[in-house]
């Protein structure tokens, strides 16, 4: 809300100030009537997936890291804690966005005109993204499946708010009004995308548009990078009229994989441009600086989206042979399988001092004594009756753990 003050403001002292100026620019009155359109798109709840988020909180930050932390078994505790509440943030954006839960996210990354989008629009069957953006407006894009046509966004403040097909292909071509000071402060608004398409294939992935990486927009670049850490596989998208990968291509993917070790794929892109010894010298020559400086790839794909290339089939049926193969991810199980293996670990460690106090006991028991000094060195930091407290507190945690759902 209040980012939607903020917009009609400003816009309100624009006009006021150029309103004639801005009627002259071609595409005015669309422009104008898709930010109504924008601003006032009803917000979609997510009701089941918001109590799921605070369940998990309540009992992450109100039971078990306090219980934890209580039994102290970890000397890098705060390494520990540091790296729960960093795979709960990861794990409650993916429960708040559908798209992304039990799917494959398939990033495609690569400088602008390289053709991300037209590769997209050739994968779902339909020109739905715009194929002529510019740097300083595009908007990732997330494409999924879904039973139903449905078309969203997330606003600046998180929030999802669904538009109709047509507001959606308002918005795609509004996206090459470059310079507009209105169009700057819409897009502004709207951090991403998303659109659900009942297609075959794409039930178990999510497909990822993003802004190019040369742009002149640092905004554009750090949301690039942003919702790439959610990603799975990442494929670079090049044209191949560029001949090769510039430096600053293999800078920036340098830069993607250091921080998001990920399944990493060449695209060749616009194939159809040139003769067939020229897409070999050219494949080779990408692999061969991709070697050269130590990026690791699965594989370098040659690809067209000119349905008239007699090649056509051929290079789509190997991207979606990529795409097919491709499994869910079980990331809302990341969570929970940390989680665990922290209790696992308290379990051995607890277990292991319980054990001692065990022999201790029996051994005294079976000397008919009680002298605790001969076992002097031998004695666990803490109490017997400590001891099982905290193993009493460690299934408390273990079985509220299993009946949480995830």
């Amino acid at each position: 809300m209040r980012w939607c003050l903020f917009l009609l403001n400003s816009l309100k002292k624009i006009f006021r100030k150029k309103v004639e100026k801005f009627k002259e620019f071609k595409g005015y009155g669309e422009l104008e009537e898709l930010t109504k359109q924008i601003l006032l798109a009803k917000e979609i709840g997510n009701k089941a997936g918001e109590e799921t988020v605070n369940n998990m909180k309540r009992f992450i930050y109100q039971e078990y890291i306090p219980a934890i932390d209580k039994i102290n078994i970890f000397e890098n505790e705060y390494e520990v804690f540091k790296e729960i509440d960093r795979r709960f943030e990861k794990w409650m954006s993916i429960q708040l966005k559908p798209w992304l839960r039990e799917k494959c996210v398939i990033s495609l990354l690569g400088a602008f005109s390289s053709g991300k989008s037209s590769i997209v629009n050739s994968i779902i069957g339909e020109d739905l993204l715009s194929v002529d953006v510019t740097p300083t407006t595009a908007i990732p894009t997330y494409i999924s499946y879904g039973p139903r046509k449905v078309f969203k966004f997330l606003d600046i403040e998180g929030k999802q708010r669904e538009i109709s097909e047509d507001v959606f292909k308002m918005l795609s071509k509004a996206t090459r009004m470059a310079e507009n000071v209105f169009a700057k402060l819409l897009f502004g608004y709207i951090r991403y995308c998303v659109m659900e398409l009942p297609i075959d294939g794409l039930e178990y992935i999510s497909l990822l548009d993003t802004p190019g990486y040369n742009s002149v927009d640092v905004e554009d670049i750090k949301r690039a990078k942003d919702i790439v850490k959610e990603s799975d596989i990442i494929l670079w998208v090049m044209d191949i009229n560029d001949g090769t990968l510039s430096k600053d291509s293999i800078n920036f993917i340098k830069e993607i994989l250091s921080e998001n070790p990920l399944p990493f794929y060449v695209v060749i892109n616009k194939v159809d441009c040139t003769p067939p010894s020229a897409k070999v010298k050219v494949k080779e020559e990408v692999e061969k600086i991709l070697n050269k400086n130590d990026i690791k790839y699965e594989g370098c794909l040659l690809y067209s989206t000119n349905s008239n290339d007699e090649n056509y089939k051929f290079y789509k049926n190997e991207m979606m042979g990529i795409i097919g193969k491709t499994p869910s991810i079980k990331r809302t199980q990341n969570l929970k399988k940390y989680l665990e293996e922290i209790l696992d670990e308290g379990f051995k460690m607890i277990t292991k001092d319980f054990k001692k106090w065990k022999d201790i006991r029996d051994e005294l028991k079976r000397k008919k004594t009680s002298k605790m000094s001969e076992f002097i060195d031998e004695l666990p930091k803490t109490s017997f009756a400590e001891v099982s407290k905290n193993l009493q507190k460690l299934k408390k945690l273990n079985e509220e753990l299993k009946n949480l759902d995830f």
